[in-house]
Formats: structure tokens, sequence, C-alpha cells
């Protein structure tokens, strides 16, 4: 799987897709962990897949002998929000930033996540018409998590070498059940995949 992820490389640049139209899957974690926020851009020549990532200080100290969250953050990849938890006002000022400069069409988010205080955060900021409840059941997820699968596997799109959703990847554990239906298991997950659940959101 994993050379098949890095093959999902095209060179497209942020300032190409700036003003595109895209769709958005938010994955909110706890408060303790990472968050995620994906731009799926289906409609360009190659389709692109962008994505943000936000974590507390609290969880880089806790797991860095085992992933280097400092580097990522070196190198634009994701940001580190300080204090133990995630800091609500940061992360919606920060996405709300990021919404402006898309043609953003809707936000798929979990409603099992919504009582964060992220979703309300951007509903006052006057996204509410794009915000869309996406439940995380097999039948809403089995169909995106398959396209993100079949277009990764195909490497038709592009990652933009984001090296964390490379790192998701391999994380991944799929759920799959007696009819074919398929999930992505975050309970049996090695680690963290909540950049790849924001993708199935997106595509969903």
């Amino acid at each position: 799987q994993d050379e098949k992820v890095q093959k999902c490389d095209y060179g497209t640049t942020d300032d190409e897709l700036e003003g595109q139209e895209c769709y958005g899957g938010l994955d909110l974690a706890s408060h303790v962990d990472i968050n995620s926020l994906c731009l799926y851009f289906p409609n360009l020549e190659i389709p692109v897949f962008k994505f943000f990532f936000w974590i507390p200080e609290g969880k880089v100290l806790q797991k860095e002998d085992r992933i280097d969250y400092r580097q990522w953050k070196n190198d634009g990849w994701l940001k580190i929000t300080p204090g133990d938890v995630i800091d609500i006002d940061y992360l919606v000022s920060d996405i709300t930033q990021i919404l402006q400069k898309y043609d953003v069409q809707n936000i798929a988010f979990d409603p099992a996540k919504s009582h964060h205080g992220v979703i309300q955060g951007l509903q006052k900021e006057g996204f509410d018409t794009i915000l869309d409840e996406f439940s995380q059941s097999m039948m809403n997820m089995s169909e995106p998590t398959k396209k993100v699968e079949a277009d990764v596997t195909a490497g038709t799109v592009d990652l933009m070498k984001n090296p964390i959703i490379r790192w998701m990847f391999r994380n991944v554990v799929i759920y799959r059940d007696a009819n074919d239906n398929i999930k992505l298991d975050k309970r049996k997950s090695i680690e963290k995949i909540d950049g790849v659940v924001a993708m199935a959101n997106a595509v969903g």
C-alpha cells in the first residue's frame, strides 16, 4: 500500500487550488488528539486531496519517542496548538481562514463529534449552510471508503506528497461485513487514521 500512496503525486501546488471548487471532510477527534480537515477537488484533471492537521502540544510530548510531529510542524504539514487539549478558538479561526481561500461546496462531519465546539464556532462564522452531518455508519461510509481505496490504489489522485497521510494510510485497518460493505476501523488501527476518515467524509 505504501508505494501506491507514494505514486499519488502529480506536483499540484497550493496556488493552483486557490478558488477552486472542493468538498470538505472534517474529522474532529477528542480534545487531546489530532483533528483533520481534508479538501477534495474532484473536478480537476487530476483530482486532489489537500490536508490540514492540528494537534495539542501535550499529545506531541506524549508521543515524541515514536512520531516526529515537530518535524511535520517545521515542514508546514501540521499545526501544534498550545496546552494539553486542542484550542477550539484557534481551530475555528484557522479553519475559517482556510475555507475562505477555496470554493467549498459542503463540509461533511460526524454528528457524534459535534458537541466539540468547532462546529458551533464555524456556524457562528457563517458556514452553517455548507456544514453537513455525515454519520459514520457502514451504509454512509462504505462507498466513499471504497472510492478512496480504488483511487489511491490506481494512483489517479494527488495527495500532494503529504507525509502525515502517508503515515496514516500505513495505520489503516478495514472492517468488512458479510455484504462486502467496508469502513475504516479506528479501534483496530494501530495508530491514527483521522486524515483517511476525513478523506472518506469529503468524498461522501
